[in-house]
């Protein structure tokens, strides 16, 4: 097993030759330095983290952390490495019911995430290699760059949920997988106008004695239905990658893509006025019903969604988990109001019943 970790750090001199990409990404005080023997792989990958990261690529300081991302590798005997890791691998817990295989050798580990991709973490960088120039492998840069950086934040609260602007201010969507998250977002974007922040994954951290509600680069899953809700998007369906789970087709955009749907930009940072927990349903006959969720049941809902303890790779796996809970961030979050929604999750009118009551009860506050 040895000898196997010794011919991936020695594949990794191929980041001394030819042309190579060193740029330096930061976020919210942390920052890692990425290394690509690729240069269309790296404008690919700055491309996708800019809106919300920043990115230096000129008289780079090297961070502490690396992204190493070494394409069109050179490995002997790569496909028998990827055969061994898959053969004799501990079954990691990944996303969507899958699981991933690890080989652990001390403090390194390799994975196997394709036939063609192999990923070695050490204690200070992740070095990937793919043997072809794989879009798949500049997927999974992406991911470990916004997983190690958001990692980094310590008084941040990781949440599985979204953003969205109300009033003068935003929401944040949390609840139970299937529960309408994204619809209701869709919802609000179409009705109210405004940019789009996040969806799926926010981070919630304090400001000037609020809460405010950051966005990190990570897809959304967006079914056909809510797709129609932007009968004039420019995005061409069969260009975008796609799922199907529970008989529902869902297309995954980029935040890019996600501002092209809505005809908007992106912003990387909305304060936090209230939480909204929905519960829609396929269920035509339901009307909007929107109620204020009383204080004893906010915190259970709260932890609930938070994902300072991810058990999924690439977060558990690297480290980039088992956070603690920011107990003065939750009290702010909990004092904020907090509504519930049921409704259909295609019903036009979602957004407008959601304003008139929550304007009505504050009226009434």
């Amino acid at each position: 097993m040895q000898r196997i970790f010794q011919a991936l750090n020695e594949a990794e001199s191929l980041l001394t030759t030819g042309h190579l990409v060193c740029s330096k990404i930061s976020w919210m005080g942390s920052s890692l330095h990425l290394e690509s023997n690729c240069r269309a792989a790296a404008k690919d990958i700055f491309s996708y983290v800019t809106p919300y990261f920043h990115v230096e690529n000129e008289h780079v300081d090297k961070s502490n952390y690396a992204i190493r991302f070494v394409n069109e590798a050179r490995v002997p005997g790569f496909k028998s490495i990827v055969q061994t890791v898959e053969n004799s691998g501990e079954e990691h817990k990944w996303f969507f019911g899958k699981t991933v295989p690890i080989i652990r050798a001390g403090d390194e580990f390799l994975v196997s995430l394709r036939d063609d991709l192999l990923v070695l973490v050490q204690k200070s960088a992740i070095s990937m290699f793919s043997e072809s120039r794989s879009e798949a492998a500049t997927k999974w840069a992406k991911r470990f760059i916004r997983e190690y950086l958001v990692s980094r934040l310590v008084d941040g609260l990781r949440v599985h949920g979204g953003v969205a602007p109300i009033f003068d201010s935003g929401a944040v969507i949390i609840g139970a997988n299937g529960a309408g998250k994204t619809s209701l977002m869709l919802h609000l974007l179409h009705e109210l106008g405004g940019n789009f922040c996040c969806n799926d994954r926010a981070v919630l951290v304090e400001t000037d004695g609020g809460v405010s509600g950051l966005g990190t680069p990570i897809q959304s899953q967006i079914s056909a239905g809510s797709l129609a809700m932007f009968p004039g998007h420019p995005l061409a369906l069969d260009m975008l990658e796609s799922t199907q789970r529970g008989g529902i087709v869902k297309y995954s955009l980029s935040p890019r893509e996600m501002t092209a749907l809505i005809g908007a930009d992106i912003t990387r940072q909305v304060t936090i006025g209230m939480v909204i927990v929905p519960n829609l349903s396929a269920a035509t006959s339901i009307p909007p019903e929107i109620r204020p969720i009383p204080l004893e049941f906010r915190t259970g809902i709260l932890l609930g969604a938070s994902l300072q303890k991810d058990p999924a790779f690439p977060a558990a796996a690297l480290g980039f988990s088992e956070k603690q809970v920011p107990k003065r961030l939750v009290e702010r979050v909990i004092a904020l109001p907090w509504y519930s929604i049921a409704g259909h999750y295609a019903d036009r009118t979602l957004a407008k019943s959601l304003v008139d009551a929550v304007g009505a009860h504050r009226t009434e506050g």
